[in-house]
């Protein structure tokens, strides 16, 4: 009696041991430290960024995320250099499944947001969404999907990682699984960052090409600064900088 115990013990311990922890948000997005917040400004090196002067400083994104890595609140900043926020809030049920909420707040000087749409029996009639995860046997992101309440997928976001653990791709599908966009990344050598990146569009035709360089790390081994030179379709290069403000939390 007392080795079988001992024994189912055992098993219980193996298995809970042996249970792999799932990538967090936070790591997903490539950070290295416990970061609390991070806010991504950018500044134009080029002249052809339409009306934005060079060493222009305009904010572009910030993300928040809790204790645990989880992203609780994220923004992006469209319109002239920023003047605008598009403000998203997450939650999660007791399934790890993510729920937004979304709020736009213009800026001084921008042009009002468009009145409503009229029902029409697209998505906005098919009530809450949530985003599901899914994760390969090491524990990394492997896919995510949206699904409206009515159990509808609304579309895909799948995942690829080379030999070093860094992804390699990632791409969005339709309900019917036809390609929305994909991205591929590449890296020089163990580097942990990208060195590069291609778009392609939904006829999975390249539409941008990116070069990453001249990155400055902190202490916590996050890049603060790097420089960015963007190929478009129409062979235009333009280059600017990236700069990040991170804030972590206290071990």
């Amino acid at each position: 009696m007392k080795a079988l115990t001992a024994a189912i013990l055992f098993c219980l311990t193996f298995s809970q041991s042996s249970e792999v922890r799932r990538q967090t948000d936070r790591e997903h997005g490539g950070f290295v430290g416990p970061v609390k917040k991070m806010r991504e400004d950018w500044s134009p090196v080029t002249k052809n960024w339409d009306d934005i002067r060079p060493g222009t400083r305009c904010r572009k994104a910030t993300k928040i995320f809790d204790p645990a890595g989880r992203i609780t609140r994220s923004s992006l900043y469209p319109g002239s250099c920023g003047v605008d926020e598009l403000r998203e809030y997450y939650t999660y049920d007791s399934e790890g499944n993510q729920m937004r909420r979304e709020e736009e707040i213009p800026g001084v000087g921008s042009n009002p947001p468009p009145p409503p749409m009229p029902p029409s029996g697209g998505p906005q009639n098919l009530g809450p969404s949530k985003k599901i995860f899914k994760y390969d046997p090491q524990g990394r992101l492997s896919e995510y999907f949206v699904q409206w309440s009515s159990g509808k997928i609304s579309y895909r976001v799948i995942f690829d990682y080379d030999a070093e653990n860094r992804m390699s791709e990632f791409k969005s599908v339709d309900s019917a699984g036809k390609l929305n966009s994909r991205w591929i990344y590449s890296y020089e050598g163990k580097g942990r960052f990208p060195s590069g990146s291609i778009y392609f569009d939904s006829d999975d035709k390249a539409r941008g090409a990116y070069l990453y360089s001249d990155y400055e790390l902190n202490s916590h081994g996050d890049w603060v600064r790097r420089k960015e030179s963007i190929k478009d379709s129409d062979g235009v290069v333009r280059i600017a900088f990236k700069y990040r403000k991170i804030e972590y939390y206290q071990k």
